[in-house]
C-alpha cells in the first residue's frame, strides 16, 4: 500500500463537504424558521440552502479530479495485477506503459521483416513462373505464334486452366 497514489484521495474533500453542510445548517435552519411567515422568503431560503449544499458536495468531489486531469496526472497511476507469487502487486502505470510500447515496437519490427521475406518469396516465385513459361514457349517447336485465335489466349499468371491445357498438350 506504500506505492498507492494519493493524488485523488477524497477523504479530505468529504470532510470539507460535511463541515460545510453543518455550517450551512447552523445558519440556514434558524433563517428558515424566521422566514416561515412569508412563503416567498421561506421558499427562497430553502432553495438557497439546497443549492449551496448540493453545489458544495459536487464541487468538492469533482473539482480536484478536473484539476488532476488538467495537470496531466495519470488517472491510472496504480493498477492491480495478480501476476507473480506474491499475490496482488501494485504496478506503476508509466513503467508498464513503457514496457508495452517497447514490445509493440519489437512486434512491428518482426512484422516488417516477415513482410519483406514474403515479398521476396513471391517475387522469386513470379520469376520462376516467368522462366518456366519462357522455356515452355521455346520448347513448343514454333507452335506459338504472334497471332492468337479465338479459342486460344495468352497464358496469364494464375490462369490454371490455360496452364493445364498446355501441360496436357506437351504430355506433362
Amino acid at each position: 500500500a506504500r506505492k498507492i497514489s494519493t493524488d485523488l484521495q477524497e477523504s479530505s474533500y468529504i470532510f470539507l463537504a460535511m463541515t460545510l453542510i453543518l455550517l450551512v445548517s447552523f445558519i440556514g435552519i434558524p433563517v428558515v424558521a424566521l422566514a416561515q411567515d412569508n412563503a416567498a422568503a421561506s421558499y427562497f431560503v430553502t432553495a438557497g440552502l439546497v443549492f449551496v449544499v448540493s453545489a458544495s458536495i459536487l464541487l468538492l468531489m469533482f473539482i480536484p479530479k478536473v484539476d488532476a486531469v488538467r495537470r496531466k496526472i495519470p488517472m491510472g497511476t496504480t493498477s492491480m495485477s495478480s501476476e507473480g507469487g506474491e499475490g496482488i502487486q501494485i504496478l506503476n502505470a508509466p513503467a508498464e506503459q513503457k514496457k508495452l510500447y517497447k514490445e509493440i515496437a519489437e512486434l512491428e519490427k518482426k512484422n516488417r521483416e516477415l513482410m519483406r521475406l514474403l515479398s521476396e518469396k513471391e517475387s522469386k516465385k513470379d520469376s520462376e513462373n516467368c522462366e518456366s513459361l519462357a522455356s515452355f514457349s521455346e520448347d513448343d517447336g514454333g507452335r506459338t505464334s504472334n497471332s492468337v485465335t479465338e479459342n486460344d489466349h495468352a497464358p496469364v499468371f494464375g490462369d490454371s486452366e490455360v496452364l493445364k491445357k498446355e501441360d496436357n498438350a506437351l504430355g506433362r
